[in-house]
């Protein structure tokens, strides 16, 4: 579930191990359109998890009450490009989506 206007972080178990991946994104969508992208730089590895945390302006990007497609794809260092299914969550609303600072 993502909220707007929060910071979560989204955690996802890889069935790979960590040293063996080159490139990795995650990709959000909705209406069958990218909303959101993260990659190595956003995204951190800790043993086989990989963790994305949101700024308010990313969450404030989605549509709430529409749902969000999530698919992590990666690339190894062998040069395999590897597919999750893709994960289905909910956009909620917040009564102010400003951001706090």
């Amino acid at each position: 579930m993502i909220r707007r206007a929060t910071t979560p972080t989204h955690s996802f178990v890889l069935d790979i191990d960590p040293s063996l991946i080159s490139k990795i994104l995650i990709t959000y969508s909705q209406n069958n359109s990218e909303v959101l992208s993260k990659r190595e730089d956003e995204i951190t590895l800790d043993e086989n998890v990989a963790k994305v945390k949101f700024s308010q302006e990313d969450t404030n990007l989605f549509e709430a009450g529409v749902g969000i497609e999530i698919q992590v794809r990666v690339l190894t260092t062998g040069g395999d490009a590897l597919a999750s299914d893709i994960f289905k969550k909910s956009c909620r609303q917040v009564l102010n989506d400003e951001v706090l600072a």
